[in-house]
């Protein structure tokens, strides 16, 4: 039978706990304060690398086990003020002994002065420093800047980190500095007084500071004007050059001669790699695309030509000239293409077609020269002599380029003339009847077939489409067109008297696609606009200057033309309705030819 227990054995297990119990109580804490390791959130990492460190100095201290943080933080203070080290410290730790006893700042100032290797002022003997100390500056708003060369540093450091031959360190505060271009000039001497120091902030090449020429290299080289150059760098606060330092370099130091050099290497190369190519295999020769660029949209003083090969789309050839040579600048690109031919003939290049704007004295030059001329479908330079007395007045417009333009005549304009001069029919036809005439340049067989489907766009337009392509959306079961039916037999005239009298109609010889007479010269409109980088056309350069930004342009277009693509963006561009192919998203450009020109020129000149 179970009974309530002994009292006793009850009695003094309550005596022992309450025993237990007042040894628990919290006895009077001693004065104290804390130190506390704060960090931000997410940086778990620093915590637990600071507090291993903490126990690795800690164990480093010798102090016996039992000891708290507290005895540690006295050690360390102890030891940083030069006080003497407890008696647990090893004894046979001469070297420690004998540095507790200094200032720490003592023995850094004594190291640094009497010391001949280049040690720590932190030996491992006497305490472990940091893992990385950084060093800055306070900011000021004022401060000056410089361009330091990175070795220029080293050198400056390696000199003055065992103090000047006599022993005593240098003084800084009172260096004398100046600035040369870009470079510091700083001039220190050492405690006792007697030893100077000269250290500039770059190394010399011909006489000149690297730092300066090679900043003339960048803003020459990436297209800055020396305007733009100048107001950057007073600006920045990091010196600049002057005029004359930049025609220095330019001219005395060969800056000029090594890009022109540089650009007409690129495009020898270029000329082997046309050479290469089938085509040019076949046809013994190669097909060259050229245009006229002026410096100014009127009364041009540079005029230049680019030679881009068809195939390849690099330069092959660039010829500029000037209103000094030939004080009209309509004959420019006449006497341009009578200059660049046998250049680029003389370099090996034999040429055996050219296709450019609708010049006719270029074409009459080029048959006499038994080359093949082309006119470019799109971009036709010809006069428009547009006559708005009536509507059979004669007209010519240029390629396909104006016939949007060109069709304004017929299908706008004021309200008294409708029905007249122009047809409310025709408004809604300038784009389609654009493309219609590109599509018949590119599909043609021969001249005769060119003018029929020319001219089949009148038919098509009054639901007639018995002469279009097998192929065209007119022939699908169900077809409905988007324009409006031409209905007034003035308005049918109007169009077919337009195509009849264009350009293209009158010259479809020249224009036919099996002749390859038909080409496409966007592409030295592609480049005309990489020249608007190094030359922009608000901007009068001189003639070495021009030529050598010029040959800035050939270099950068040989390099980046024909670069892949990374992905292709379709995106529908309010300004291009009518676009159906996407946007094709180049690879990032490249500029090797800069550290080539610079190459270059450090050898030339050191």
């Amino acid at each position: 039978m179970l009974g309530a227990g002994d009292p006793s054995a009850k009695k003094a297990k309550y005596d022992k706990q309450k025993i237990y119990k007042e040894k628990r109580k919290e006895k009077p804490r001693k004065p104290q304060f804390s130190l506390n390791f704060q960090f931000n959130f997410g940086e778990e990492e620093e915590m637990q690398a600071t507090s291993a460190r903490f126990v690795r100095l800690r164990n480093m201290a010798n102090l016996r086990s039992g000891r708290t943080n507290a005895d540690f933080l006295q050690v360390l203070m102890d030891r940083y003020e030069g006080k003497t080290l407890e008696k647990s410290t090893k004894k046979n730790d001469v070297a420690v002994q004998a540095n507790a006893t200094m200032s720490v700042f003592q023995l850094y100032a004594e190291r640094q002065v009497k010391t001949k290797d280049f040690g720590c002022q932190w030996p491992s003997e006497e305490l472990e420093g940091p893992a990385c100390m950084q060093i800055l500056s306070p900011a000021h708003d004022s401060e000056n800047y410089f361009v330091c060369g990175h070795q220029s540093l080293i050198t400056l450091l390696e000199a003055t980190a065992r103090g000047c031959m006599c022993g005593f360190p240098y003084v800084y505060g009172g260096a004398h500095m100046t600035m040369g271009g870009h470079v510091l000039r700083m001039e220190c001497c050492c405690e006792k007084g007697g030893h100077r120091l000269k250290w500039a902030s770059s190394s010399i090449i011909g006489s000149k500071y690297t730092a300066n020429c090679r900043m003339v290299h960048g803003f020459t080289s990436s297209g800055m004007l020396e305007s733009q150059y100048q107001g950057f760098a007073e600006a920045a606060k990091i010196g600049s050059l002057g005029d004359k330092y930049i025609d220095n370099v330019y001219d005395t130091m060969g800056y000029i001669d090594i890009v022109n050099k540089a650009a007409d290497s690129s495009m020898r190369e270029r000329i082997q790699d046309v050479q290469n190519t089938a085509a040019y295999i076949e046809r013994n020769g190669a097909t060259v695309i050229t245009d006229c660029r002026h410096d100014s949209t009127s009364n041009a003083y540079h005029s230049t030509v680019a030679m881009i090969s068809y195939e390849t789309h690099h330069v092959v050839a660039v010829q500029t000239v000037t209103k000094e040579e030939f004080r009209s600048a309509q004959t420019h690109e006449f006497e341009a293409i009578r200059k660049i031919l046998p250049a680029v003939q003389a370099k090996g290049l034999n040429v055996v077609e050219v296709a450019h704007d609708f010049v006719p004295k270029i074409k009459n030059w080029l048959l006499a020269q038994n080359i093949q001329n082309s006119f470019d479908t799109w971009h036709v330079e010809g006069v428009v002599n547009c006559m708005k007395q009536n509507i059979n007045s004669n007209f010519l417009f240029p390629g396909t380029k104006g016939v949007a333009k060109a069709m304004k005549e017929i299908s706008s304009g004021a309200q008294k003339w409708q029905g007249e001069r122009w047809f409310s029919e025709l408004s809604d036809k300038q784009a389609s009847v654009k493309r219609h005439f590109y599509f018949a340049t590119k599909n043609c067989t021969t001249p005769d077939d060119l003018r029929r489907r020319l001219l089949t766009v009148v038919d098509r337009y009054q639901a007639n489409h018995t002469s279009c392509d097998w192929d065209s959306k007119c022939k699908i079961p169900g077809y409905h067109c988007s324009k409006v039916q031409l209905t007034n037999p003035r308005a049918i005239a109007a169009l077919q008297r337009f195509i009849l009298d264009s350009k293209v109609y009158k010259l479809a010889e020249d224009y036919y696609q099996p002749s390859n007479h038909c080409r496409d010269t966007y592409w030295v409109e592609s480049f005309n606009n990489t020249i608007l980088i190094y030359c922009p056309k608000r901007i009068h350069f001189a003639d070495c200057t021009f030529n050598m930004r010029i040959a800035l342009a050939v270099m950068d277009w040989n390099e980046n033309v024909n670069r892949e693509a990374t992905s292709v963006s379709l995106i529908q561009d309010v300004r291009r309705p009518n676009r159906r192919t996407g946007h094709r998203n180049l690879q990032p450009k490249t500029f090797n030819f800069r550290e080539r020109v610079w190459t270059t020129f450090f050898k030339t000149n050191y």
